[in-house]
């Protein structure tokens, strides 16, 4: 599933700089070797973010 439609990023590129220890929006967007664009997904991987950190996945507003 791709997270950010700007620089065709998918989940699991973001995943994996996540895992690395990237806990930041801007840190993700610079581990996957791009720059935010309209920035819509950065709540996108917030949430991803999160849910690596609790284990809880953020519930829909």
């Amino acid at each position: 599933m791709y997270v950010c439609i700007c620089n065709a990023v998918c989940d699991k590129r973001v995943s994996q700089a996540i895992d690395a220890g990237h806990d930041e929006p801007d840190a993700v967007y610079a581990a996957c070797g791009v720059t935010p664009q309209c920035g819509k997904c950065a709540e996108t991987i917030e949430e991803m973010i999160w849910t690596k950190k609790t284990g809880v996945t953020m519930a829909a507003e």
